[in-house]
């Protein structure tokens, strides 16, 4: 209770007392009785008679004659109540915190220098990483004052931009420029003026990033605009070969790529083929992307015979092939590459060849693309012998089925070569092109299959004991590519 209210009270109780006093003062024009307290002349005390009430119907007058007044003979003594509010300086009734970080010190809600204990109460309810008013309390000395964190986001975004380039007429996004945002709120991002892209050049660009809250970052890149000169790329191998009679897919295998569209349409021109004769025939491919660079690709297509499984067919098959992939400027280890490269991608391992027959073999394997390690072997020693080197046969020697290679003389000494690939089991991507003895050796212990390339020696010549090249994969272009070990 405040000190006013106190001494409000003090009178009144005075008053009461002057009106058991004396009551002689009453003013007969007052309806109630107002009465003056002696010694208080401003200060008077409306006095209310009881009024009994007429039950409906009477016609008895109502009793108006006003009930002697009760004066009390003790006053209590009066105790002043503590408030709830600190004595020591003013408190803040409200907090601003920005988004993102903590509450302040709880005695810097005081705006002087307060005694006692000062600290947070329940402050469950504040959330400081999202803007909004929370309701919390502080406690002084035990005592639990109510109060208010309002927590705001003046914080613009934080962001990093990059270039970008673009084909023209293409449209460009305001995303597409941002490297990295952050924010505690949502955020747009947008150009702060549109850039055009129906010309070609360099092009200023503004990024503008705009949080939930009206924070505004700005960032300055640049916009590349180029044109599109690049015409597509028509997949396709450069000669086909079929048998008379046999039916042919023009778009088998065929595929068309630009730099910008990806996939894109092409178009087959058959016209020149007859596929009922004998002949060779040219299979005109034609891809043109949306900027309208066109590509043309000519495949030959070589009707064939069909085929006759003799030797003097086989020496001819292979003599053409030697004549069409070998040239004078090649040296032997190139030739041996090509023709090794040749037939390990030409035959596909499909488990199954008639081994009853080499030359048969050599020539089916080749004009149907399947078969075993017999089959690379077989045409691996017709192509060697028609470009005109020396072979030896080699047979694994040992494990649960047999295994065939070649031996072929270069340069004064043997090396081992093998077309046949082989499961990621078995070292997929080590090559026997132009291997030593030793180094067959050390493939089946690093490979944990001694008997891989197991033979017997005393059966074949010895290889030279250093190695000439290699093999190996290159990974970036998904090929074989050739390495050389001495010049």
């Amino acid at each position: 209770m405040g000190a006013k209210r106190i001494l409000l009270f003090i009178l009144a109780a005075a008053a009461a007392l002057s009106v058991a006093a004396g009551l002689s003062a009453c003013d007969p024009d007052e309806p109630y009785g107002r009465v003056s307290v002696p010694g208080t002349s401003a200060q008077t005390v409306l006095i209310t008679p009881a009024i009994s009430e007429v039950p409906t119907g009477s016609t008895a007058a109502p009793n108006t004659e006003a009930p002697p007044a009760v004066v009390p003979t003790h006053v209590p003594p009066i105790t002043a109540v503590p408030t709830a509010e600190p004595l020591e300086g003013p408190v803040r009734a409200e907090i601003t915190v920005e988004a993102g970080t903590e509450l302040p010190d709880a005695a810097e809600w005081f705006s002087g220098d307060p005694a006692g204990d000062i600290r947070y109460g329940n402050i469950s309810s504040v959330n400081t990483r999202v803007p909004g008013k929370y309701d919390m309390t502080i406690l002084l000395d035990g005592v639990e004052l109510s109060r208010t964190v309002r927590v705001v986001d003046t914080t613009p975004p934080s962001l990093t931009v990059h270039d970008v380039t673009v084909w023209k007429g293409d449209r460009a996004k305001a995303t597409d420029f941002v490297k990295s945002i952050a924010d505690l709120s949502g955020t747009d991002v947008s150009f702060k003026e549109q850039v055009a892209t129906d010309t070609p050049g360099k092009k200023r660009v503004v990024i503008v990033a705009e949080d939930e809250y009206g924070n505004r970052t700005e960032a300055e890149t640049v916009l590349y605009v180029i044109v599109d000169e690049t015409p597509p790329v028509i997949e396709a191998e450069d000669w086909k070969e079929i048998y008379l009679g046999d039916g042919f897919s023009y778009r088998a295998g065929v595929s068309a790529r630009d730099n910008r569209d990806g996939p894109v349409e092409f178009s087959v021109d058959s016209s020149r083929v007859n596929l009922r004769a004998v002949g060779t025939y040219e299979i005109i491919y034609t891809a043109t992307d949306a900027a309208g660079n066109t590509a043309r690709k000519t495949v030959t297509l070589a009707v064939r015979p069909q085929p006759v499984y003799t030797e003097e067919a086989m020496r001819e098959m292979y003599s053409e092939l030697a004549s069409r992939l070998l040239n004078d400027g090649m040296d032997d280890v190139e030739k041996l590459f090509v023709i090794w490269n040749y037939i390990s991608t030409r035959i596909f391992y499909s488990g199954y060849s008639d081994k009853s027959d080499w030359i048969r073999e050599s020539i089916r394997g080749v004009n149907e693309q399947t078969g075993d390690c017999f089959t690379y072997f077989a045409a691996m020693k017709a192509f060697l012998e028609a470009a005109g080197f020396e072979t030896a046969d080699v047979v694994r020697k040992g494990g649960e089925t047999k295994h065939f290679w070649s031996m072929v003389k270069v340069g004064g000494e043997w090396y081992h070569i093998d077309a046949c690939e082989r499961s990621t089991a078995h070292l997929k991507y080590w090559f026997c092109f132009l291997r030593t003895d030793e180094e067959l050796l050390n493939f089946g212990i690093d490979a944990g299959c001694n008997y891989y390339y197991q033979f017997d020696t005393s059966l074949y010549p010895e290889s030279g004991k250093e190695s000439i090249a290699c093999a190996e994969w290159d990974a970036d272009n998904a090929q074989r590519v050739l390495v050389r070990k001495q010049t």
